[in-house]
């Protein structure tokens, strides 16, 4: 496992895109925090707006210079904010993989539920930050 220490700048951020029309907020705020890695943590990258199905997340990301990563071993099956992934096993090897990136900058993690408090992504985030000791930020 990987420990940063505690003046790393890097964070870990969360974002819903929830009903939101154009990717002009997530733009922002990849550049304000010196994103280098999107985490769709969605089980199922599909959305109600193409814009925010993996293939439009992922060109967006590529336009900036960020990389992004379907990630659906950390996705939800639950269907409410009580994390289940799919495959508990698949986790760890998942957040490993993550913790690894947050050297190079910060990380967001990205799902459709606007609300972090209702969202899954909060238990992943959080389960990242115990790994990297990085602050956890979580984006309106």
């Amino acid at each position: 496992m990987i420990t940063l220490n505690s003046t790393t700048t890097h964070s870990i951020l969360t974002f819903g895109y929830g009903n939101r029309k154009s990717h002009a907020e997530f733009l922002a705020y990849l550049k304000e925090h010196s994103v280098v890695m999107v985490a769709d943590v969605r089980y199922s990258p599909r959305a109600w707006s193409a814009i925010w199905n993996a293939q439009g997340i992922r060109k967006v990301c590529e336009q900036v210079g960020v990389q992004y990563a379907s990630m659906p071993e950390l996705g939800n099956t639950s269907g409410t904010a009580d994390w289940v992934p799919p495959d508990p096993d698949k986790v760890v090897k998942a957040l490993q993989e993550l913790a690894k990136l947050t050297e190079l900058g910060s990380v967001a993690l990205v799902c459709a539920e606007l609300n972090p408090k209702s969202c899954h992504r909060t238990s992943v985030a959080n389960a990242l930050a115990s790994i990297v000791k990085m602050p956890v930020i979580h984006l309106p």
